[in-house]
């Protein structure tokens, strides 16, 4: 290697980098004054710009990796009050943005939380005023028209675009179908009401057997009503007046205000029944000819989208692999799909048969977040994708849980992950198009195909269930194929927050005294115990040398960040920060929440931090390089790694041309996925970059390289989600190891452990049997009792002892030890 990573980089750093790391070999750095992360705004400002702190500029990227077209980075917009509305409001949390529909100039009616409650709002979007703001009637938005903003909670209300209130009842919301409500009535009875001023349209008993929770879709104008049941079968049901049903059957549910039930689809076992529903249906709406059924969609979010005939309930058309679909206005159905046997990947605008479709754009999007004008808003995993009437894609590098568009500006939220995310505005660029057109990805290089090789038979150990004593968990650990040691804990697992640690774990248990921090040893005996510490609707732990992290997510967003002692569980120091993900390697902790990634030093001083330029999470993870930790993080266009200890100092930089879906340390490398699954490793001394052969949807870190998961390519007639999971290990520079087909039933889950040695486990069908993996392939099947199914599991390993893998039940006070 030569010199080491730290004397090369003074080689060749400049004179006022260099003071920087004088001064830091003589004592430890202090943090330079922390920026503000959101520079502050006027006294109208209700969102603020989402700006970051000041760092030194990046390298020009010296390499590339990626196969497509970077998203364009939007520069982030304020949102004010309006000057006429009074006082400016706080920030809503966890804000759900609805769009009005055919609103001029754009609107967007958003739903969100402050500290007097649940709140509406009305934002024009390309101004970025907020014309006014309800905390009465109190409730979350259900739908929108564009004449009202529909609300629910204690009943159901509407206010008009001018914050006026429209209506209200008391009756419980069930459903919304363009303008028109559905409400739970008296003795069980269904009342459909006008979205614009509460007027009854329609009323019905429903028959017996059928609860009114489970009415998903009204059409007043045929006077019927469509239900999903716990099933997933859907039914038809036709009030007085409609065309169903003989005259007797009329005159006798006029006396009792009694639907009648016109048609059932069930869900089928097989496919070969083209006329029945294949699924469980999720969603059904049309109130125009035929009708619209989507089924449960899959691990890909992929889904079967259905016409039925509406008098009778046959399945007219099937369409596959959709990933979302919408109805317009003129009658014709937009679907996003993905690639299928019948076709390839793309968004078509098919008529109202779903027979004829026009290709908008061959790119794999998925469901449609807004639309305004001719022009759609649709995701494209972690990114989204702006689509005019012409199929031109424009790609955006934001991430939102819900949006609006408007003519010059886009309005976002992220809800899903955080209280702590806020509405965020963003400059649509000036000529959609042009960057990112087509976003469409490049051709992976053809290459031979790897020697399939099928998971022998294994022989199965049973796994009895039965009390073990310290003794023998440790007798067992030094077992070559060790039966599964069930051992006595103080409490059960909280949240999942388990990690390992030195030979055993630290978790968050939960017992009848309340939550704790212990750490146990592999014997499952206590070594310490914090009690109340971690004490929150969820935990996120982390530990590396001497330092244990724990930290409380809360529904204010930000809430307790706390450091431990390993050895003695003593507190080091407990900061306020929004903290979702935690990583802690040497003696820097890194805190992931909302859009920011922080820095720490090991006494809890902050270093630094990076924040996105998406509205979504940062990718970023701490490695080390030649005996420096860096810290590597997507910025922009391209993935940066920085020195922490020499005040973030860029150290290289490598652009993408792709969307970062993932980044991890792997190492002395980072592991960096992109959206449609490529991958590529980059080496932590000089960013150098090997791009892995295998496009996966899941890859995992283990002790032996990287292991890829996705579906075999031997029978590619079957459908995905029937064919084999295929597992194949390459080393960190793309050597393939080796490549197994795993025929094993049941949703398939896999734990990898940086240690080496059996650094991977696979547990399918809900727990009930664990494969574990080496180096050279699947070395032994488990067969695991049905109590350990709820477990959470890691890897603790002790230099010099061979590691085991550790289950920390969720539902009973047990340690299991395989």
């Amino acid at each position: 290697m030569g010199l080491p990573l730290v004397a090369r980089w003074r080689a060749v750093l400049p004179a006022g980098a260099l003071a920087v790391l004088s001064l830091g070999a003589c004592r430890a750095p202090e943090a330079a004054p922390a920026p503000s992360v959101e520079p502050a705004g006027d006294e109208r400002s209700v969102y603020e710009v989402a700006a970051g702190p000041a760092l030194a500029a990046a390298p020009r990227p010296a390499r590339h990796i990626g196969r497509g077209q970077p998203p364009q980075v939007l520069a982030s917009l304020p949102v004010r009050a309006d000057p006429g509305a009074g006082a400016p409001w706080p920030p809503l949390r966890t804000p759900m943005i609805w769009q009005i529909p055919g609103a001029r100039p754009a609107l967007a009616a958003v739903t969100g939380v402050e500290a007097a409650g649940q709140s509406t709002e009305l934002i024009e979007i390309d101004r970025g005023v907020v014309r006014w703001r309800s905390r009465e009637p109190a409730g979350i938005i259900v739908g929108v028209t564009a004449q009202a903003i529909v609300g629910a909670e204690r009943g159901t209300w509407a206010l008009g675009l001018d914050g006026a209130a429209l209506w209200q009842t008391e009756s419980p919301f069930l459903a919304m179908s363009q303008d028109a409500v559905a409400v739970a009535g008296a003795q069980g009875k269904v009342t459909v009401l006008d979205a614009g001023s509460g007027r009854e349209l329609m009323r019905l008993s429903l028959p017996e057997g059928f609860v009114a929770t489970d009415v998903r879709w009204v059409c007043p104008a045929r006077r019927d009503v469509w239900i999903i049941d716990q099933r997933g079968a859907l039914h038809r049901v036709v009030a007085l007046g409609a065309e169903d049903g003989s005259g007797a059957a009329r005159a006798s549910a006029r006396a009792s205000d009694r639907g009648l039930l016109a048609w059932t689809a069930e869900p089928a076992v097989t496919s070969a029944v083209t006329s029945a529903v294949t699924s469980a249906v999720t969603s059904v709406e049309g109130c125009a000819g035929d009708v619209f059924a989507a089924t449960v969609a899959d691990a890909w979010g992929r889904y079967e989208l259905l016409r039925l005939a509406r008098d009778t309930g046959k399945v007219a058309v099937r369409l596959p692999g959709v990933l979302g679909h919408w109805l317009q206005a003129d009658g014709t159905v937009v679907v996003a799909q993905a690639a299928t046997a019948e076709s390839p990947a793309g968004v078509r605008r098919f008529d109202a048969a779903l027979r004829s479709a026009q290709l908008m754009t061959p790119r794999q999007l998925g469901g449609k977040l807004a639309a305004y004008g001719d022009r759609l808003l649709l995701r494209a995993g972690p990114a989204l994708a702006l689509v005019d009437r012409h199929g031109e894609v424009t790609a955006l590098a934001v991430e939102a849980d819900s949006a609006a568009l408007g003519d010059q500006a886009l309005l976002t939220a992220v809800s899903s992950r955080s209280a702590a995310h806020t509405v965020a505005r963003w400059q649509l660029p000036a000529h959609p198009g042009q960057a990112g057109a087509g976003w469409v990805r490049a051709a992976a290089p053809v290459q031979a195909p790897a020697p399939l090789r099928e998971l022998a038979e294994l022989e199965a150990a049973q796994l009895a269930e039965r009390p073990g004593e310290p003794s023998a968990a440790l007798a067992a650990r030094d077992g070559v194929l060790p039966a599964a040691v069930s051992i006595p804990l103080p409490g059960s697992a909280e949240n999942s927050a388990v990690v390992p640690f030195s030979d055993g774990v630290i978790a968050v248990l939960r017992n009848s005294s309340g939550l704790s921090l212990t750490r146990l040893d592999s014997s499952g005996q206590v070594v310490w115990a914090v009690p109340g510490a971690c004490a929150g609707e969820a935990a996120v732990l982390a530990a590396d040398g001497d330092l244990v992290v724990c930290a409380v997510r809360t529904a204010v967003g930000h809430g307790p960040v706390t450091a431990y002692a390993a050895g003695t569980g003593e507190q080091r120091w407990r900061r306020e920060l929004v903290a979702e993900q935690l990583q802690v390697h040497d003696d820097l902790v890194l805190v992931r929440g909302a859009d920011r990634a922080a820095v720490l030093r090991a006494d809890g001083l902050e270093l630094a931090s990076v924040r996105s330029a998406s509205g979504g999470a940062v990718p970023a993870a701490l490695m080390s390089a030649g005996g420096a930790t860096l810290l590597v993080s997507v910025e922009g266009a391209s993935v940066v790694a920085r020195w922490p200890a020499a005040g973030m100092l860029p150290v290289w930089a490598v652009a993408v041309e792709g969307v970062v879906l993932e980044l991890r340390a792997a190492g002395a490398h980072a592991l960096v996925v992109l959206e449609g699954g490529e991958a590529y490793t980059l080496r932590g001394v000089d960013g150098h970059a090997a791009s892995l052969p295998a496009e996966a949807e899941r890859w995992f870190v283990t002790g032996e390289g990287l292991l890829a998961m996705t579906r075999s390519r031997v029978d590619t007639t079957a459908p995905l989600h029937d064919r084999p999971t295929r597992l194949a290990l390459f080393t960190v520079d793309g050597a393939s190891r080796w490549e197994y087909d795993v025929a094993l039933p049941g949703r398939i889950d896999v734990l990898a452990s940086p240690t080496p040695g059996d650094s991977a486990v696979v547990f399918g069908d809900m727990q009930e049997f664990a494969l574990g993996l080496s180096a050279s392939g699947p070395a032994r099947m488990l067969l695991l009792p049905e109590s350990a199914a709820a477990c959470t599991w890691v890897r603790p390993s002790v230099s010099g002892k061979p590691a085991r893998w550790v289950g920390v039940s969720a539902t009973a006070a047990r340690l299991w030890v395989l």
